[in-house]
């Protein structure tokens, strides 16, 4: 009965990824095919056209041995927290991840050396990757012996798997994909670069159509420890008069003095022509913001130096979430995000 709640509770993208390679393998297990008819064997693909091999190969984790337990066991945990976390209500989000990940992984297999009939493992190697730079200040323990940052996480794995005698190729192809994908959209922008990765509109329309990843509203209060700011405003007139604050009153008060009608009246702006605030950067109480990847219309990011500030438009509201290390961004995107969907569904 535990396992079904908790199987039930799982994020849509990472549940379903983990249960393909848990059925391939114990398919495999039980003699039911052999491993050659899904490999990645690009002869068969584009002179046989047996193009399923180009998705089939990614849900081979290998027979059942520890290693695959450890596979299945990243999926669960990394890819489960990346998409609870920073991809939060952005199934879209994360499901183009993912598709950009296998291109990418597909692309580098072309050359030889990076060549392997499966991509699977390279695949839960990019989610570990991108998983260590989202949540960089984790403290990992490593099978009780050795504690580490997160930010090392994959380095370690990928020095543990040489060890014991395991391949290079599909972890070091994992953190390249990862590695690029966080550029792309993270790096890139911050640096200040167009962000030319943003989640395509069919893959929007593809998780509406499935129906997954459907906003889950509780009425549960929010909790008001987070260090968040609620700027009730009307969007035609910039009101700032009507205030309600998650933080202490003093620092809530400096805020509203400190905050100026032309940085609202750009930011909303920017609400309703996404990507008005790229060129100047996002202003805050004095403060510049590089503009990163957010959710048109209704997310705005912005990044500077080790902190940063999201900014979540409800119908009658803005939530700011303003941050600094020892918080990442995914733990602030997330906070801000749950309360600006908690007012929306309160009709706020």
């Amino acid at each position: 009965m535990q396992g079904r709640v908790f199987y039930s509770s799982l994020p849509p993208i990472s549940k379903t990824y983990g249960t393909l390679c848990l059925f391939f393998t114990t398919a495999y297990q039980f003699g039911l095919y052999h491993p050659k008819y899904i490999a990645l064997i690009y002869e068969r693909v584009f002179l046989h056209f047996e193009v399923w091999r180009l998705i089939t190969n990614f849900f081979f984790l290998g027979q059942f041995s520890i290693n695959f337990g450890i596979r299945l066991l990243m999926i669960a945990r990394y890819g489960v927290q990346l998409e609870n976390g920073p991809f939060q209500r952005r199934t879209a989000d994360f499901l183009w991840m993912m598709i950009f990940g296998a291109f990418t992984l597909l692309a580098l297999s072309v050359i030889p050396w990076f060549w392997s009939p499966f991509l699977g493992v390279s695949l839960v190697f990019m989610l570990l990757y991108v998983w260590s730079r989202e949540f960089p200040n984790a403290n990992i323990n490593i099978y009780g012996l050795v504690s580490l940052k997160a930010f090392y996480l994959p380095w370690a794995m990928l020095a543990l798997d040489v060890i014991f005698g395991s391949e290079l190729q599909p972890d070091l192809l994992g953190i390249l994909a990862g590695h690029l994908y966080y550029f792309l959209t993270v790096l890139h922008p911050l640096a200040g670069g167009k962000n030319i990765l943003k989640t395509p509109m069919w893959v929007h329309k593809l998780v509406a159509r499935w129906g997954i990843g459907a906003p889950t509203y509780s009425h549960a209060q929010p909790d008001r420890t987070q260090g968040i700011c609620i700027s009730q405003i009307d969007p035609l007139k910039n009101d700032l008069d009507l205030w309600c604050g998650l933080v202490a009153p003093a620092m809530l008060a400096e805020l509203q003095k400190q905050l100026k009608p032309q940085e609202i009246t750009g930011i909303m702006n920017d609400f309703a022509e996404p990507g008005h605030l790229a060129p100047t950067g996002l202003h805050l109480a004095g403060t510049k913001y590089m503009v990163i990847q957010g959710e048109p219309g209704a997310v705005i990011r912005g990044k500077k130096g080790s902190g940063g500030v999201t900014i979540k438009k409800t119908g009658q509201a803005l939530v700011f979430g303003i941050y600094e290390e020892p918080v990442t961004p995914g733990q602030c995107n997330m906070v801000v995000e749950r309360l600006g969907d908690y007012l929306t569904d309160q009709g706020l």
